[in-house]
């Protein structure tokens, strides 16, 4: 084949791959929005008193037997979605983040951080690095957030001394304990 010939076809290729990840990412946030959407409804609508596990499980039970064959919809999944709409409908600024996140990450982001903050972090990180679910358990297993939170809280403590000299940067003075 000639090599001019490839070197469009491959062009072409990685048109095919963008517009992929386009409709993948489209994909995954009105799922999200779905979800988020089940949960505000849950929340709202069906959360009183007498709205417990059993009447969720009816719920998903519901979903399941009028879509057969839809997964997603389990007890845990609806409890999931539930928390995630409580967890994140005040915090104007971290949730539009949880729909840039895929459901599997967001999960695990709710089960493991503690606070906000925390979860902000997780979900920019996520998004950032574009995490699957091992590695951003990796993260949590590194305490990525404690130690960044511990560096960031080290670096304002130098800024002072350390501020104007670019020699110092965080890697150098992580090596040498100083930050």
């Amino acid at each position: 084949m000639n090599r001019d010939f490839e070197n469009k076809f491959v062009q072409i290729t990685y048109c095919i791959e963008a517009a992929h990840q386009r409709a993948l990412q489209k994909a995954n946030k009105e799922l999200i929005k779905l979800y988020w959407d089940i949960g505000k409804c849950i929340t709202e609508e069906y959360d009183q008193e007498d709205f417990e596990e059993i009447q969720l499980q009816d719920l998903s039970d519901f979903i399941c037997n009028r879509y057969e064959g839809l997964n997603g919809f389990d007890l845990e999944n609806l409890s999931m979605m539930k928390l995630m709409y409580e967890t994140y409908k005040e915090h104007e600024f971290v949730y539009p983040l949880v729909f840039q996140v895929n459901w599997i990450n967001n999960m695990l982001i709710l089960q493991r951080s503690k606070t906000m903050r925390e979860r902000e972090f997780y979900l920019r990180l996520s998004i950032r690095e574009n995490y699957s679910k091992k590695e951003l358990e990796v993260q949590f297993n590194n305490q990525t957030y404690r130690r960044h939170r511990e560096l960031t809280k080290k670096k304002s403590n130098n800024q002072g001394y350390y501020k104007d000299n670019s020699f110092f940067d965080e890697y150098t003075m992580e090596f040498l304990k100083m930050s």
